[in-house]
């Protein structure tokens, strides 16, 4: 019994405490005004920092913004609008960092973009619609930067761009026209050599060419050397070779001395059928046995 009275005892003052503290609490309204007197934005305040919900305003009193605030942080969603009502971003914040699903639209109301933060930086997969609704480019962010695979498509779904990007940069990139045919292309290779070889003529010689990125899963690499044309393309052909994965062995023996260069095409080859032509160089620095 005298347990209980004590327990009882103890509540009250907890309660009168806070009672007291709360009494003690700051709380006034926070208000921005136009150069015309007319309200900015508002928002409620305790011990001076921004609680709860936060209203902002256009010149003529329209609602352009609302955000949600805590102990001084933005914390929840926040919500954009243009001046016709229509929203313009919907973003999400944790700690004052953008965290999660963040959706723009233009002043029409369609959806133009939706990506994803992590944190306070980008994160994820970033999509970009026409205002038609149909996806006009896709690509994938880590930690703010543009990081793998991306496609940028015509406003009929057809593919216009196959792009891969590395560290913010693009690595890789096929354009399709109209009619099917593949142009605009940007394939980097490793072309490595036997630093430890002195090259001479009638000695077979070795270069591996590697393909440092592909969009396509178990693509092949095909190497065509022989005479060009003017633009580079091989129109008689002495030497091909193709390979398993997205590196070639190629053997070359050269039959002079002095700079061997060997011209033709790298060949992309996924399901069977040729994806990427690219023209390339081999050189050789070769010596009189």
């Amino acid at each position: 019994m005298v347990t209980k009275v004590l327990n009882i005892k103890f509540f009250l003052a907890c309660l009168i405490v806070s009672e007291i503290l709360i009494s003690c609490s700051t709380k006034e309204k926070e208000t921005g005004i136009y150069e015309s007197g007319k309200v900015k934005w508002e928002v409620m305040t305790i011990n001076g920092k921004r609680e709860g919900l936060l209203k902002k305003y256009y010149e003529d009193g329209t609602l352009m913004l609302t955000s949600h605030w805590k102990n001084g942080v933005k914390t929840g969603e926040l919500i954009q609008y243009y001046h016709n009502g229509k929203v313009d971003t919907k973003e999400y914040y944790i700690d004052g960092k953008p965290d999660g699903k963040m959706e723009y639209y233009d002043s029409l109301g369609n959806l133009r973009q939706v990506l994803n933060a992590k944190n306070g930086v980008v994160d994820g997969e970033n999509i970009e619609y026409y205002s038609s609704g149909q996806v006009k480019h896709k690509e994938t962010f880590k930690n703010d930067v543009k990081e793998g695979k991306g496609i940028v498509y015509n406003e009929d779904g057809s593919v216009h761009y196959r792009l891969i990007y590395h560290n913010d940069s693009i690595v890789y990139a096929i354009e399709y026209l109209e009619d099917g045919y593949v142009t605009n292309q940007l394939l980097k290779f490793k072309k490595t050599y036997d630093p430890n070889n002195t090259y001479k003529v009638g000695e077979k010689q070795v270069v591996y060419v590697k393909l440092l990125y592909s969009y396509y899963d178990n693509s092949k690499l095909r190497i065509t050397l022989g005479k060009t044309d003017n633009y580079g393309n091989v129109i008689d052909t002495t030497y091909t070779v193709t390979s398993d994965n997205l590196m070639a062995k190629v053997q070359y023996v050269p039959k002079h001395a002095g700079e061997n260069i060997l011209k033709g095409s790298a060949s992309e080859i996924a399901n069977d059928s040729v994806k990427v032509v690219k023209h390339i160089e081999l050189k050789f620095d070769i010596v009189e046995n």
